[in-house]
């Protein structure tokens, strides 16, 4: 099963977010867009563990653009395209993030990356802050497998 997007966050007024979970979305699993006033703890996120196969937009090419703030994947240096971000933060201001747990343990349903001796590359947690002002974290665990 596949879905493209997890959360998509827009509010302007105070917002709490305590306790959430987004995972296995192609697109992004949390998207703060122009959001501001807002606070997110403990917030944990879990890739798609058959990415890279496929690459995203991937099954959802033709959905680029739908909502505010899509990636685009232009597969970059500065954007990949290997997964789905966990955290994408673009045009946003006063984000408090408290307690963030954002995980990656599988390549194309292997855990064959991530150990001393692989040969398997390994993708990368994604995190993007695109024109963000007042994006303050604590107590972020991040971990590729």
């Amino acid at each position: 099963m596949y879905v493209a997007r997890g959360f998509l966050i827009e509010s302007k007024n105070p917002t709490w977010l305590y306790g959430t979970s987004s995972e296995h979305a192609v697109f992004y699993q949390y998207q703060f867009f122009q959001a501001s006033n807002l606070v997110a703890g403990i917030i944990q996120t879990e890739q798609p563990y058959y990415q890279p196969t496929p690459k995203p937009p991937e099954p959802f090419k033709d959905a680029v653009g739908a909502f505010n703030g899509d990636p685009t994947f232009p597969c970059t240096d500065t954007e990949p395209c290997d997964e789905g971000w966990a955290l994408r933060v673009v045009e946003s201001s006063d984000l408090h993030i408290i307690g963030a747990g954002l995980y990656s343990w599988f390549d194309t349903y292997t855990q064959d990356c991530g150990t001393f001796s692989a040969s398997v590359p390994c993708g990368s947690l994604h995190f993007a802050d695109v024109c963000a002002t007042t994006l303050q974290f604590q107590s972020t665990v991040a971990k590729r497998s």
